[in-house]
């Protein structure tokens, strides 16, 4: 038999396991319709071992846990967040209605992903399901890089840096409840309802405030005894 040499070792550590990726892959796409389904605490390792074809001790082998797995689904869901943010850009009003339109739009297209996210929030509302923290930093990080774009607003003197956070988080709510509502309804227009509201951001951000407005949002008369 001949010697495998040191170079032909290095190679093959070095050559990508494509049919390891590909089979992990297929664990976490039968992953995401159980947990969607389900939810995480009514899902088991069994089952979805068995719908991705392999065995129990195999899914374990590529996860860990089935923590582990649930992780690894996330963190394929949210690694674009970033980049369907826009995090790294200045956007004026019309560049974040478009943003807005452009997550609706790709949502649509994977209810799947979608619905796994809203089952999920849901469960991991509880201190103890493995996914609370991950959901809790993964909406400061959201509502950090939607802040930072409600801020770019203001240069036209709309005043709106003053209330950045809670816009932000206004925007990231809206988004959640349009899809939670198409979810319970697949003929409602998502679509449609985030255009309107992108059109009252744009409206909003490019309206110049009063310099005489006054600091109360009720009028004098309002407040007086």
């Amino acid at each position: 038999m001949a010697r495998e040499t040191s170079k032909t070792k290095h190679r093959n550590r070095s050559k990508p396991n494509v049919r390891g990726e590909l089979s992990r892959e297929v664990i976490l796409d039968a992953a995401e319709r159980h947990f969607g389904e389900f939810g995480y605490r009514g899902s088991s390792t069994a089952a979805i071992a068995a719908e991705a074809g392999i065995s129990d001790p195999g899914l374990l082998h590529h996860f860990g846990s089935k923590d582990g797995l649930l992780m690894a689904l996330l963190n394929r869901r949210y690694s674009r967040d970033g980049e369907k943010l826009r995090a790294g850009l200045r956007l004026d009003a019309g560049q974040l209605a478009d943003m807005l339109e452009d997550i609706v739009v790709e949502n649509q297209a994977q209810r799947g992903e979608v619905k796994l996210t809203m089952v999920l929030l849901a469960e991991a509302i509880s201190t103890h399901h493995p996914a609370h923290e991950y959901f809790q930093m993964r909406y400061v990080l959201a509502r950090t890089i939607m802040e930072r774009h409600v801020r770019n607003l203001d240069r036209n003197g709309a005043e709106i840096a003053p209330r950045s956070s809670a816009l932000a988080s206004v925007l990231l709510a809206v988004l959640d409840g349009l899809q939670l509502q198409w979810l319970l309804d697949p003929q409602f227009d998502m679509h449609s309802a985030i255009k309107v509201f992108a059109d009252l951001v744009v409206a909003a951000a490019s309206a110049p405030v009063s310099e005489d407005r006054p600091d109360s949002p009720l009028p004098d008369s309002a407040t007086s005894p």
